[in-house]
């Protein structure tokens, strides 16, 4: 990157560009920022109650489809029936960002394709860089994520506003 003409590096940089906004923006994403914005005003205990079967859905889906978690469940003695809501976080064993490192696509459940994810990795600020694969769908829920957040904020959807992250460049 470093050694090309200053005019090819701005056109990488647009293309890269136009992938990242369809990579984040999109369907799913306008969908999931409608639903975000009506979730706001539900009462405590809707939210609780949908926060409860987010929380036993995602539970159940790695007990049953991701190596790493039916692995570490057994390991911890951590049976599917004990958890029962959201109250039992407690019994799930926790995870380290060195065990993300070390068995990164043992995290991959194996209900998606390989060839529908996508590598992001972390900058690295705090030690080594760290990737971790999503699916489209999931990057575009964040990004509603975000919308939401920026709307809270004052700044509408479309509006202009400057969010500072950096990637690196790759020589």
């Amino acid at each position: 990157y470093g050694r090309v003409p200053v005019w090819v590096q701005n056109l990488a940089i647009s293309c890269y560009g136009v992938h990242l906004y369809t990579l984040r923006y999109g369907a799913i994403q306008r969908a999931h920022y409608q639903a975000l914005l009506l979730s706001q005003w539900q009462s405590a205990q809707e939210l609780r109650e949908f926060q409860n079967r987010a929380f036993l859905s995602l539970v159940r889906h790695a007990f049953l489809h991701v190596p790493f978690y039916r692995a570490l469940y057994a390991e911890h003695g951590v049976r599917l029936q004990d958890i029962l809501s959201i109250e039992d976080i407690g019994k799930l064993p926790c995870i380290t960002k060195e065990m993300v490192r070390l068995k990164g696509t043992e995290f991959l459940s194996d209900t998606v394709r390989r060839s529908d994810l996508t590598a992001i990795s972390t900058s690295g600020t705090t030690g080594t860089p760290l990737t971790i694969y999503f699916e489209k769908s999931a990057i575009q829920q964040n990004y509603a994520f975000f919308a939401r957040s920026l709307q809270w904020g004052g700044v509408s959807v479309g509006e202009r506003s400057a969010t500072f992250a950096g990637r690196p460049a790759s020589s």
